[in-house]
Formats: structure tokens, C-alpha cells, sequence
């Protein structure tokens, strides 16, 4: 498990579930990736007006999506598969959830939309492998400590009235994201 090191998941702009302010969501990560994903072509138009054809192909959100988003969802498969390895065979494990937003929307709610993506990676890993980890999550097996951070925005990106840069730009889309790490096996 340590050598996954931190996870770091990404998510289109107001997802799980736009314009509510709930914290939870039935939502699961993986449903949210694929719609992510199957986005692409879009964000990648929209980041590239302007550019030629050739810049457009080679530009930074391109590479995001084909590297950073997949290999954020492919480390939290690992993870997950490394979990219930690990709490299978007795030991316990900890780990810290963060979520973020882009300063889009105010910050109240930002933290809701926080708490959501937090949520909707937590249902992904309900139901991995069958719901193997659902118990652990839910408290009625012991061994699992989840420490839930909803951060809400992150304050570095700069608010614009373009949506080609609020919505689609790679900073924005950096923002979206969910952070596991300090995990801790013993």
C-alpha cells in the first residue's frame, strides 16, 4: 500500500449531483470517472481555441485527462484491492480523505460539493470486490478509520467569466479533486 503513495481523483465541475447543498450522495466514483472521461474531446475544445491543430493535440488538458485523471482512478483501484487485502488478513488502516473545489460557487457551497466528491469515492470503495470493504466503512467491522476532510475551494485559481477557463481550464480542473493520503498499516 505504501507504494501507491497518495491518491489524487479529479471530477467535472459541479459533480456529484450539481446545485444541491447535500453532503452525501448516491453517487459512486467510477460512474463519475467514466462520465469524466467521456467528456474530453470537450474540454480539450475548449481549451484549445485558438491553437492550432497540432497545439491543440499536444496541449496540457489533453495530458491531464490521458495521464493524470486514469492514473488517479487506476492507483484508487490498487488502493482499494490493497485495503481489503490488508484488513483481510487482520491489520488495520487509516487514511485521510480530503476534498476540493474550484472557487466557482461560494464557499459554503463548495464545502457541500467537497463533502460529496468525499462520499462518492467512499461509495466506489463500498462497493469494490463485492462490497468487501462496505462493513469496514459503515463501522460494523472494525480496523477501517477514515478521517474526512472537506475542504472546499482551493483559493489559487484565478475566477474568470469565461467558461472556457472557469468550467473547462486545466487549473479549474485541477481544483475538482479528492486527496487520500497519510495512510497508515498496522
Amino acid at each position: 500500500m505504501r507504494e501507491i503513495g497518495a491518491i489524487t481523483l479529479y471530477f467535472e465541475n459541479d459533480r456529484p449531483d450539481p446545485r444541491t447543498r447535500n453532503d452525501f450522495t448516491s453517487s459512486e466514483y467510477k460512474t463519475l470517472f467514466d462520465n469524466y472521461m467521456g467528456q474530453k474531446q470537450t474540454y480539450i475544445a475548449q481549451c484549445s481555441k485558438g491553437l492550432s491543430a497540432q497545439d491543440a493535440a499536444n496541449n496540457d488538458i489533453t495530458t491531464f485527462f490521458n495521464e493524470t485523471i486514469q492514473t488517479g482512478y487506476d492507483r484508487l483501484v490498487q488502493f482499494t484491492a490493497a485495503v481489503i487485502e490488508a484488513l483481510e488478513e487482520g491489520y488495520s488502516v487509516s487514511f485521510d480523505i480530503s476534498g476540493f473545489a474550484s472557487p466557482l460557487s461560494n464557499s459554503d457551497y463548495n464545502m457541500h460539493l467537497s463533502s460529496r466528491r468525499i462520499e462518492s469515492v467512499l461509495n466506489y470503495m463500498k462497493q469494490a470486490q463485492g462490497g468487501k470493504l462496505a462493513p469496514y466503512i459503515n463501522g460494523s467491522k472494525p480496523g477501517l478509520t477514515i478521517s474526512k476532510n472537506p475542504s472546499g475551494e482551493v483559493s489559487h485559481s484565478e475566477i474568470s467569466n469565461s467558461n472556457s477557463v472557469t468550467v473547462y481550464g486545466l487549473q479549474a480542473a485541477k481544483d475538482r479533486r479528492i486527496e487520500i493520503t497519510n495512510v497508515k498499516v498496522w
